[in-house]
């Protein structure tokens, strides 16, 4: 039997001003397209920009090049993507359907401000870290990933390591194991 190719192109909603077609042909390759349908359902569900919302920008505006609300959607989706460990995104930063989705006006980075960050249009490691050190930032991580599941209808294949660096952060912060075990049970939907 043949395989028939379909030649069709699929249609996403527009990241900014770029509009985002699937197609067969080549070109730059991601193999994280599962993106785009985080992006949809973040469209709908504003939960990327609910979360940045709760945060308060203290930083130097003249010395920002990566947004608080593109900081979190670029944790919080590859997080759903299965990239638990921050070190990936020293590799990931470079991807531009990553930074595309994320808002990001140029996805290639090459028009970055140092020269030494040419090439690479989303934050790596050390800025994400930044970013999540806090207790709360980590809490609302875990209530994001549980209402992904939620929304998609499917556990999350990384919810559970999610919740196990959620218990280990409040248990190092001097939280009983029961109490921790409480504390996360009560950040679950319905």
């Amino acid at each position: 039997m043949r395989t028939e190719c379909k030649r069709e192109k699929l249609e996403f909603q527009p990241c900014g001003a770029r509009q985002v077609i699937g197609e067969f042909s080549g070109g730059t390759i991601t193999s994280d397209g599962g993106v785009l349908l985080l992006k949809e359902i973040d469209a709908k569900r504003k939960i990327t920009s609910q979360f940045a919302a709760c945060f308060i920008d203290h930083r130097d505006k003249k010395r920002i090049e990566h947004k608080v609300a593109e900081l979190v959607a670029q944790r919080i989706y590859t997080l759903a993507l299965g990239y638990e460990d921050l070190n990936d995104h020293d590799q990931l930063r470079s991807d531009p359907l990553l930074a595309s989705v994320i808002g990001k006006t140029d996805p290639t980075g090459n028009e970055r401000r140092r020269v030494t960050d040419r090439g690479n249009a989303l934050a790596g490691k050390s800025t994400l870290n930044r970013l999540a050190e806090a207790e709360p930032l980590m809490r609302r991580v875990v209530e994001i990933i549980a209402e992904f599941s939620l929304a998609t209808g499917h556990p999350h294949p990384h919810l559970r390591a999610v919740f196990d660096n959620y218990f280990s952060l409040l248990t190092e912060m001097g939280y009983e194991e029961s109490k921790a075990i409480e504390k996360i049970k009560s950040l679950l939907p319905g």
